[in-house]
């Protein structure tokens, strides 16, 4: 019970020594956007065991308690515990995540490390990665401050204040994880350009950021391999001079066509023979889960081919992005969605009128490289889980950019600068 205190008392601690040194934000807010992490992360949990009455979170939580216990019941064991779980059948029966779920079973292991220190508390745990993601989140807004791309307030609505993406990533959920991986690349590309020199701290953030994602969701790793990797690539070869304007374009379409061709080896299942199988498979496999019909999303004759997936890619484009529609709820988390879906079309349509010129600049190629990637994986993500109320979870790897790019429109910027003097120090 001391060290459970002494942990909460360390987070806030830390957390006040952040907010105090930066400069950026008013203290208020970033205090209050703070306990709206640590609410959603409790929120998370209470959901979970009395709304759905069990779910992954808790399944986590199980797996991370016997994890941390038969670690320190026998702390010689860390190797075999970690790297040949199978080979201690008195552990691996009492898993919920066998070998067969190996992405669940990563994530258990790395919540393991937390509860050595909560003493397997899951409200404390919950409420540390939320701390975790709101310090990285921080790091990600200060370092974007120094470039000076003028993007801070839109990337703070759409990571810190969004609901969806507030409330799935603030709980010991994968989700969670993955969206501090996909923070620690961004920051690491930012920090390479402003600093123009690779350092110690940015290798180590990004090579950690790519390895926690791909254990955790290597899908999403490959989309970024193939469709915002060769765009941040190019940007930075023109920050160093390396790169003419003229060679933009080409080089970014010969790139992207490279890097597509390497994320195939990404995994076994991003492989050309294997990837379309697995699509429809998962597909399939959400299907057989569901009772009902209601939240389901219905594809026209899908089949394992390209055809069928282009076919299929507008209907699972606009249900992944704006589906359920009001007419469509039948749940209380439903109606949550399909509000938030409302606002979303309304901010996307507004912007899209309002655009008046687009030019191909180099650090216009990251917002088309970001468009793509958030279509890409809209449309593969509603079809792999045609469920919509996974979907409203699952799609936080891709509405944070979709929000970003909509509110960093300059019509928008020009309305949100009534905000500023209530949220940036001037």
């Amino acid at each position: 019970m001391i060290f459970q205190f002494i942990i909460i008392l360390a987070a806030l601690s830390f957390t006040r020594y952040i907010i105090q040194r930066q400069t950026i934000f008013k203290e208020n807010v970033l205090w209050t956007v703070f306990i709206l992490k640590i609410v959603f992360s409790i929120s998370l949990g209470l959901v979970y065991i009395f709304y759905y009455e069990g779910g992954d979170t808790l399944s986590f939580h199980q797996d991370a308690h016997n994890f941390s216990s038969y670690l320190k019941a026998y702390p010689n064991h860390f190797f075999d515990i970690y790297f040949n779980t199978a080979s201690i059948p008195l552990l691996e029966e009492h898993l919920i995540y066998s070998s067969n779920e190996p992405r669940a079973l990563f994530f258990s292991k790395v919540l393991s490390f937390i509860y050595l220190f909560t003493n397997s508390s899951y409200w404390i745990s919950s409420a540390f990665v939320a701390c975790l993601g709101f310090w990285c989140s921080l790091a990600l807004l200060f370092e974007l401050q120094k470039v000076k791309v003028n993007l801070v307030l839109p990337v703070f609505f759409a990571i810190l204040l969004y609901p969806s993406t507030l409330f799935w990533t603030s709980g010991l959920l994968k989700e969670s994880l993955m969206m501090i991986s996909i923070f620690g690349l961004t920051y690491s590309f930012l920090n390479l350009y402003r600093k123009k020199r690779i350092e110690i701290i940015t290798a180590f953030t990004f090579l950690l950021s790519v390895l926690m994602l791909f254990f955790l969701k290597y899908y999403i790793l490959g989309l970024l391999v193939a469709f915002v990797f060769p765009s941040c690539f190019v940007v930075l070869l023109v920050r160093f001079n390396l790169l003419k304007q003229k060679f933009l374009t080409p080089l970014w379409l010969i790139l992207t066509l490279i890097f597509l061709f390497g994320g195939t080896f990404l995994h076994p299942n991003l492989s050309f023979h294997s990837f379309l199988d697995v699509l429809v498979r998962n597909h399939n496999l959400t299907l057989s889960l569901n009772n009902t019909a209601e939240g389901i999303i219905v594809f026209h004759d899908l089949e394992p081919t390209v055809m069928s997936l282009i076919a299929n890619s507008p209907k699972a484009l606009i249900s992944g992005l704006f589906r359920p529609f009001p007419w469509e709820v039948y749940s209380y988390t439903a109606i949550m969605a399909s509000l938030e879906n409302v606002v979303l079309l309304f901010l996307l349509l507004t912007s899209i009128l309002k655009v008046k010129k687009i030019e191909l600049t180099y650090m216009n190629l990251i917002t088309l490289s970001a468009l793509i990637y958030i279509f890409a994986s809209c449309i593969l993500l509603s079809i792999s889980t045609p469920n919509l109320g996974s979907l409203s979870r699952y799609k936080v790897a891709f509405s944070p950019f979709l929000l970003t790019l909509i509110l960093s429109s300059s019509w928008f910027r020009s309305k949100m600068e009534r905000f500023e003097k209530t949220i940036i120090v001037k």
